[in-house]
């Protein structure tokens, strides 16, 4: 055998394998013991070198009602990547490229459809699989939960399915399932993935058995700049946003590729199905607001769209170019731009004016639970405030229109300046204390900590910034 030939096998199973990791996901599915307040919780982390526009539907003429997340080109018959319906039956899936039966793939969204049209259990859901026609054009890895606390995963190929129960010990003694882009009965050898995997197995085994909440999944996990080798990004991050530092951001779970992510938060036993709730990023995760959405008809409008994209999705994709600052490298990120000492970075700033959303929409869900029902009045004026709230946080975080137009972000733009003039000085705490006694409406500048609320704390959190920016 020659070298050149040798060469020659080489470089095509690169190729392929790059090809594979260009249409990746990561599936994280917990059952109820395995949560903090009992419910199930499924994450779909989706990457696509396709780079999709993303948009939340809301589909009603098919069967039951569900909610899904569609890539705006796609129709709904064949592109849900995941969702829930009203009898709070939810899926999502993988790829999956280690089954030897073949490479179809043309029907994975169809089985998505078909589940969140017409079934209730996951008992359903396995009577579909086996109702269909053989060979299925699949091979993909399925999650899926119900409102009665069953919850699987379902290895699907060509010819038939491997059930791995969320509830069964022999399977998994925490009731937690983790999958990438390869399945567990397929081939060894051909692992796509194997290192999201792993980064996803190590970072659950550090939560204490029924401690994990849909934060750990969506928040931190499909943002974890932890890569496959433990080094933590986090932990020497450049001093500030004009320090550029040049990361190789291969070996991680978010990437240059990811393009959405969501989290689905079932019911307990004996809850309405219509209160399972899902926190929705219709862009790339570590530059995408999350925010709350439940299957009703009108949904949050920066998750919708006409065609263009949802307005969130549009603004971190802008974002993400700033961070990914490569065309020529673009798995090399610009870490100062991301994440930085002075918390000036992309994704810091995200989180901060995230924090405030998932304030309200928590508040939001545990007063729909408390009434029992889905109420959608009181989801209308939540979803009024998040349009409004947006619109302000975006301009204020990253100047120009919100992060539209390229090259619009400025690190200088901050939380705590309440008249806009690009300080923070004493004037900024008199209008914030104004807020706070007379009651005022909340702004995003008020909200300094980022906790929905304008207080005491974020008077502190002011006078702090003022006094560290005259020590400067």
């Amino acid at each position: 055998m020659s070298i050149r030939f040798v060469k020659f096998v080489s470089l095509c199973v690169c190729g392929i394998l790059l090809h594979l990791e260009a249409a990746a996901c990561t599936l994280v599915l917990l059952s109820g013991k395995a949560t903090a307040d009992g419910r199930p919780l499924l994450l779909k982390n989706r990457d696509s070198s396709e780079a999709p526009l993303v948009e939340m539907r809301m589909v009603k003429d098919e069967g039951f009602s569900y909610l899904a997340q569609f890539a705006v080109a796609d129709s709904i018959y064949s592109g849900p990547w995941g969702g829930f319906n009203e009898k709070g039956f939810a899926i999502a899936n993988s790829l999956s490229f280690n089954l030897k039966e073949g490479q179809g793939m043309g029907g994975n969204g169809e089985i998505i459809r078909k589940g969140l049209a017409t079934c209730e259990t996951v008992d359903d859901f396995e009577q579909l699989l086996q109702e269909m026609e053989s060979p299925m054009d699949v091979m993909a890895n399925y999650a899926v939960f119900d409102a009665y606390g069953a919850a699987a995963i379902f290895e699907v190929g060509m010819s038939g399915y491997v059930k791995y129960d969320a509830n069964d010990p022999s399977v998994t003694r925490r009731g937690i399932l983790i999958r990438s882009n390869y399945s567990l009965s397929g081939d060894k050898a051909h692992m796509v993935g194997e290192d999201r995997y792993k980064i996803a197995s190590q970072y659950l085994q550090k939560r204490p058995d029924g401690t994990i909440v849909w934060e750990d999944l969506l928040l931190d996990l499909s943002r974890l700049l932890v890569n496959k080798d433990g080094i933590d990004l986090r932990d020497t991050p450049p001093e500030s946003y004009d320090d550029e530092t040049m990361v190789d951001f291969n070996g991680f779970i978010p990437r240059d590729i990811s393009t959405n992510a969501m989290v689905i938060q079932g019911v307990k036993m004996g809850e309405s199905p219509l209160l399972t709730s899902c926190w929705t990023m219709v862009g790339p995760p570590m530059m995408t607001v999350a925010v709350p959405v439940m299957l009703t008809e009108e949904l949050p409008s920066k998750t919708v769209s006409e065609g263009e994209g949802a307005w969130l999705c549009q603004k971190g994709r802008t974002l993400r170019d700033v961070v990914f600052a490569y065309p020529e490298t673009p798995r090399v990120i610009d870490l100062s731009k991301l994440y930085n000492q002075k918390k000036t970075g992309v994704m810091q700033k995200i989180i901060s004016m995230e924090n405030a959303v998932i304030a309200k929409g928590e508040q939001l869900i545990h007063e729909l639970r408390e009434q029992g029902e889905l109420t959608s009045s009181t989801l209308h004026a939540f979803y009024e405030w998040l349009d409004l709230y947006l619109d302000e946080s975006y301009v204020l975080a990253f100047g120009g229109d919100g992060g539209g137009d390229e090259g619009c972000v400025n690190p200088l733009v901050m939380n705590g300046d309440l008249n806009h003039d690009n300080e923070v000085d004493i004037s900024d705490v008199a209008i914030l204390v104004e807020i706070i006694l007379t009651g005022m409406d909340v702004t995003a500048a008020a909200d300094v900590n980022g906790d929905g609320v304008a207080s005491i704390a974020d008077v502190t959190a002011v006078v702090e910034m003022i006094l560290g920016n005259k020590a400067q």
